[in-house]
């Protein structure tokens, strides 16, 4: 259960940009069509013939219409990157230690997203992002650490044992060209490219969505196996920008202050504003639409991650706070019954540091939409029907 009470610092903080992000949201339940197959004839200005292609270069980037009205510009026509694109996921796999350059979109403000492949996850990220992470080292990973986690279940490979089982059964495969679907005997692939071609099709479709709304930090999708199967449920991730003032400590703007190249401070810069824009509705919009996509693309999930926090009527989107907290050492020694700062075990909860939630109104909202689309079903989607019940109670 949600706790509903805000502090003053959320209230002051839900003002300052609830004005800028609400006013461009007519109804909460307005939300993009559940086919991400329609594009937006006012998605960007063309490039003249002899241009950079859009999007590979920060001086030409795709323009975004980011809440404009109740919809959303959809730049890849099939809501997932196309197959040419160098971020699709078979274009890492043949090359992941490789460069695969840049892609930059632009809504109030520039953002190009880079590539990088380590620790068994593939991240795509823009320069902030980077900084981010790293001053969340440098504070020892006890700063919030809000996460939107993404639950596949890749068809066919039981992940329920420990030795990995292959069913012998069909499934689909990814979609054809002409938009079908090509049935594979999973009999064929082994259990990595199982796991690859599930994560594969989610990556592309979350990071097309992730780049058409112009987010901040970053994003990754684990390319192998868990070797944890306690991480189950989180096979994607969204990062959730949250400024602390820690990151001000000893350098104003964070790690990168008076390092960065001279022109470039604003990439590297922490601070609030940064966070400003991305309320709760901008955060329900994007959960929705990658919820229908995933769905849309017949991928399944594989259950809610064990301490995350179920999202309203979501199947595959969770939330949890990972930021470290002090863990009794149970190792012999010095450190024996000594808590020192870790991951958050699973059986802590979904804020086990009790961080105030960036998400909380994302929660409401996706519960009110949900309620309201729920009496809309009653009432034939009657609007008028609902008002008169209610002037007569």
């Amino acid at each position: 259960m949600m706790d509903a009470v805000q502090s003053d610092a959320e209230i002051r903080r839900s003002r300052s940009y609830r004005a800028v992000v609400d006013s461009a949201i007519v109804d909460i339940t307005s939300v993009p069509t559940a086919s991400p197959t329609t594009t937006n004839s006012a998605i960007t200005q063309q490039p003249e013939a002899d241009a950079a292609p859009q999007g590979r270069d920060p001086e030409n980037p795709v323009v975004m219409a980011i809440l404009d009205g109740d919809s959303f510009d959809v730049f890849f026509a099939e809501g997932a990157l196309p197959s040419t694109h160098p971020f699709h996921w078979d274009s890492v796999s043949a090359d992941p230690k490789g460069d695969h350059g840049t892609f930059s979109t632009r809504w109030f403000q520039t953002q190009t997203y880079h590539l990088l492949h380590t620790g068994g996850f593939l991240r795509l990220a823009n320069e902030r992002g980077r900084v981010y992470w790293l001053a969340q080292n440098e504070v020892g990973h006890c700063t919030p650490d809000w996460k939107i986690h993404f639950s596949i279940a890749p068809r066919g490979l039981d992940t329920t044992i420990t030795t990995t089982t292959i069913t012998t059964t069909t499934a689909l495969d990814d979609a054809s060209e002409d938009g079908g679907q090509q049935p594979v005997d999973l009999a064929e692939l082994s259990t990595l490219q199982l796991w690859e071609r599930d994560i594969g099709i989610a990556w592309n479709i979350l990071a097309a969505l992730f780049l058409e709304r112009c987010c901040e930090v970053g994003m990754k999708a684990r390319y192998s196996l868990w070797l944890d199967t306690g991480q189950r449920g989180r096979e994607l991730t969204v990062y959730v920008y949250n400024f602390s003032p820690e990151y001000d400590i000893g350098h104003k703007g964070g790690p990168m202050e008076g390092l960065s190249p001279p022109g470039l401070e604003h990439l590297h810069h922490l601070g609030y504003e940064h966070e400003a824009l991305f309320a709760g509705s901008f955060w329900m919009l994007f959960i929705q639409e990658a919820e229908a996509r995933l769905a849309q693309a017949g991928l399944v999930p594989a259950g809610l991650a064990d301490g995350d926090l179920a999202l309203p009527v979501c199947s595959f989107a969770s939330i949890r706070n990972e930021a470290y907290i002090p863990v009794p050492q149970n190792t012999g020694g010095n450190l024996a019954g000594r808590a020192q700062p870790e991951y958050p075990p699973n059986d802590s909860g979904w804020n086990a540091a009790g961080h105030p939630n960036p998400l909380e109104e994302t929660y409401h909202l996706l519960a009110a939409s949900a309620t309201q689309r729920f009496i809309q079903a009653l009432c034939g989607g009657d609007h008028a029907v609902v008002n008169r019940r209610s002037d007569n109670m």
